[in-house]
């Protein structure tokens, strides 16, 4: 029978006021009497939190309490330690700074009896040591957070989007668009979900859709432990300087054997690898990227020694350090009674572009990652295929046909049009070309935000020889392009 995989659940745990906090945990006695912090801000010494004072105030005109300086350094110190002491709630526990914690509570209600007599545990628990905190369970970490900083009720327990929907923007942990959104009428989360992202997207930027996407589950947002995992590197010390490079090679493989057993006890897959030499000349070093994670020692070794050999060794080596830089969960497989000719092609295909990456450079070969963008030569952006982490993100593809070779920067052209706003009758493009069929115009423009506006009429056009291309009139200026070419 199929194992049903629990959903999600995380719980959000917001410290109001946590730089007073903190320094009350610490020094009992300050409890009773009223307490501000300063530090300098724009040359000047302001209050950072106060319990009588805005934050922002000047530190001259404080004329009660106590005033002490703020020490972020011991508010983050303090805050592991507390994220340490709640691991007795939930094995998984994240930070985020400034005042804020995050606990994988999924499946913990089957071992405390319900969500709900877990939350109260962690109420009671945090009231004896003397902490205000809020606090929100959802099946989103961005959920999760804005609840718990922004319901009215200090302890939530979300099932569904609606809470959520009803919040403030800011809910969304977006904070530099707040302003012009209150400008414009928007200030719940549902107005913002009602506009299209394309426009959201164009004006304010990938930040934003990606905290939506977040908050609604359409891409994952893990909890990471603030424990972090051990580094896996390897050291070798010679007992005598090395410079042939057979023996170095003897060293990197007695090296990699080392990672590749620690990889295979952690589950994990090397991404990159870093080899670093030292000598009396200084040290030299480079990175090998794979394109899928992979803990197979005589793989890992042939992409060093490609690298090696694109180095030159300029004096002797007294010391071989290896590191991996970058690793991720590795992908296992059922045995088959018959191999699949799908997952052998792939994993061809995967041995290549680790080959070509490590011997063309990282840079060299990439992917093309498609972007809402209405501009032609912003509407692709490129990234190195190996030695990353690649996200399944939504592939986005224009409905409109668009030419397959696209010049990287449109090409000026002379061309004969009749009507001001009409389609050229003929162009000059390596020779004189007269256009029997013309379909257009598609007109595209940037907002004034973009600095550098943009305004286009695009138009398809098929010349007497069945020739086709992409032409488009600059509206400021009048004068013709050429972007692109059909086959």
């Amino acid at each position: 029978m199929k194992r049903q995989r629990l959903k999600q659940r995380a719980l959000s745990l917001w410290l109001p006021d946590w730089p007073l906090q903190r320094v009350r945990l610490e020094r009992p006695a300050l409890k009773r009497c009223e307490l501000s912090l300063y530090c300098q801000q724009h040359g000047a010494l302001r209050l950072i939190a106060s319990d009588r004072y805005a934050a922002g105030t000047p530190l001259a005109e404080v004329v009660r309490g106590k005033v002490e300086q703020h020490d972020p350094d011991a508010d983050r110190e303090t805050l592991l330690r507390l994220a340490a002491w709640c691991e007795q709630f939930s094995p998984i526990v994240g930070i985020e700074p400034p005042d804020c914690l995050h606990l994988d509570v999924t499946g913990l209600d089957l071992l405390y009896g319900s969500e709900e007599i877990l939350v109260k545990k962690i109420a009671e628990s945090f009231q004896r040591r003397g902490l205000g905190v809020r606090g929100a369970i959802a099946d989103t970490v961005g959920i999760a957070w804005g609840v718990s900083h922004y319901a009215s009720q200090p302890w939530s327990i979300v099932r569904s989007e609606a809470l959520f929907r009803s919040l403030p923007i800011e809910a969304l942990r977006v904070v530099d668009d707040v302003a012009v959104f209150s400008e414009l009428g928007v200030t719940k989360i549902n107005q913002l979900l009602a506009i299209p992202r394309t426009a959201l997207a164009s004006r304010f930027g990938s930040e934003l859709i990606k905290r939506i996407r977040q908050a609604i589950g359409e891409i994952p947002e893990p909890i990471v432990s603030h424990r972090p995992p051990p580094k896996i590197q390897v050291e070798t010390r010679c007992e005598y300087p090395v410079g042939d490079r057979c023996e170095l090679q003897s060293i990197l493989s007695g090296l990699i054997q080392r990672v590749a057993a620690e990889l295979a006890r952690r589950q994990q897959g090397a991404l990159q690898v870093r080899c670093e030499f030292q000598s009396e000349r200084g040290p030299l070093s480079f990175t090998a990227s794979l394109f899928r994670p992979t803990s197979d020692s005589a793989h890992l070794l042939e992409l060093v020694v490609m690298q090696l050999d694109r180095i030159a060794i300029v004096g002797p080596i007294d010391c071989v350090t290896m590191a991996v830089t970058s690793h991720a969960p590795l992908t296992t497989w059922q045995q088959e009674l018959f191999e699949d000719s799908r997952r052998e092609e792939s994993r061809r295909v995967g041995l290549l572009v680790d080959r070509l990456s490590n011997r063309l450079g990282r840079e060299a070969v990439v992917r093309s990652i498609p972007q809402q963008e209405a501009q032609p030569e912003l509407a692709v952006r490129y990234e190195p295929l190996a030695g990353a982490v690649r996200s399944k993100s939504k592939r986005v593809f224009s409905k409109i046909v668009r030419p397959l070779h696209l010049e990287i920067q449109p090409r000026p052209i002379k061309a004969l049009a009749v009507a001001p706003d009409g389609p050229p009758l003929q162009f000059h493009w390596h020779g004189d070309h007269v256009v029997r069929r013309a379909c257009g115009p598609e007109r595209i423009q940037t907002g004034w935000w973009r600095g550098r506006y943009v305004q286009r009429d695009y138009y398809r056009v098929e010349t007497s020889v069945g020739k086709r291309f992409w032409l488009f009139r600059e509206l400021r200026s009048g004068k013709w392009f050429l972007h692109g070419a059909y086959d």
